[in-house]
C-alpha cells in the first residue's frame, strides 16, 4: 500500500490503530446503545419514570418513542460500521481503486473525504472523534435530558398551532 508522504509503515500502523479504534468504539457504542434501549423497553424503566415526571402532557409510549428513536439515531453508525468494517479494511488493504469497489457507501464517503473533509487515515481519525461523542452521549442523563427537550418542543409546538 502507498502512503501519502512515502512513510508507509508509519501510514499502516496508523492505519492499523484507527480501525482497531473505530471497532472498538463501535462496539462499545452498540453495547451501552442496547442495554439503554432494553431498558427503556423495560416496564421498570427509571428512564422513562424520570422523564415522565418532569412532562404533563406526554404519554410513557410517547415517552419511550422518543427515547428509543433518539437512541437509534446514535447507534446507527456503530451499526454500519460492524456490518462492513472487515470488508472495508481488506479494500484497504489493497488500496484506494479497491475501496471504490466496495458496497459500503458510508467507508468510501469516509476514506474519500465526503463525510469529514479528511481523507484517508484522517477521516478514519475523525470518525473514531464522532464515535467517542456518540458514546459520550449513551448515558441515562444525556437521554432523559434530550427526550423531555425534543417532546417539550413538540408540544409547544403543537400548543401554539392549536390557538
Amino acid at each position: 500500500m502507498e502512503a501519502p508522504g512515502g512513510d508507509s509503515l508509519q501510514y499502516l500502523t496508523e492505519l492499523h490503530a484507527a480501525l482497531k479504534n473505530i471497532q472498538s468504539l463501535s462496539g462499545k457504542i452498540l453495547s451501552k446503545g442496547v442495554q439503554l434501549l432494553k431498558d427503556i423497553a423495560s416496564e421498570e424503566s427509571e428512564i422513562i419514570e424520570e422523564i415522565s415526571d418532569q412532562l404533563d402532557h406526554s404519554s410513557d409510549s410517547e415517552i419511550a418513542e422518543e427515547a428509543q428513536n433518539y437512541l437509534n439515531s446514535l447507534i446507527t453508525d456503530s451499526e454500519t460500521i460492524h456490518q462492513e468494517i472487515e470488508e472495508f479494511a481488506r479494500a484497504v488493504v489493497r488500496g484506494n481503486e479497491a475501496v471504490y469497489k466496495i458496497d459500503s457507501l458510508f467507508f468510501q464517503q469516509v476514506w474519500h473525504g465526503d463525510m469529514y473533509d479528511k481523507d484517508h487515515v484522517d477521516g478514519l481519525k475523525a470518525l473514531c472523534a464522532d464515535l467517542q461523542g456518540q458514546l459520550g452521549l449513551l448515558t441515562d442523563d444525556n437521554v432523559v435530558n434530550t427526550v423531555v427537550s425534543r417532546l417539550r418542543e413538540v408540544n409547544n409546538d403543537s400548543s401554539g398551532e392549536e390557538s
